[in-house]
């Protein structure tokens, strides 16, 4: 099965640069949208929220445990 999933991971760096910028932009550590094909994951790690399906990715996956993401000023955040 290859739908994707969307996904929401805890990165060390960043880097980006739009078609007409000269240099890159990098900024880290925090969290990332992206997803992954969901016939490359086992179906244990991708949980439902609200009825989305989404996969929660650290190094250590505990980070996560208790904590709510949220959206603010176009950066993804861990609050309590």
């Amino acid at each position: 099965d290859k739908n994707g999933v969307a996904a929401i991971s805890w990165i060390l760096e960043e880097r980006w640069k739009k078609p007409l910028d000269e240099e890159w932009k990098t900024q880290g550590p925090g969290l990332s949208l992206g997803s992954f094909d969901r016939g490359e994951m086992p179906p244990d790690v991708i949980d439902t929220v609200d009825g989305i399906q989404i996969i929660f990715s650290a190094k250590n996956p505990s980070i996560f445990v208790g904590k709510t993401v949220d959206f603010k000023d176009g950066r993804f955040l861990l609050r309590d």
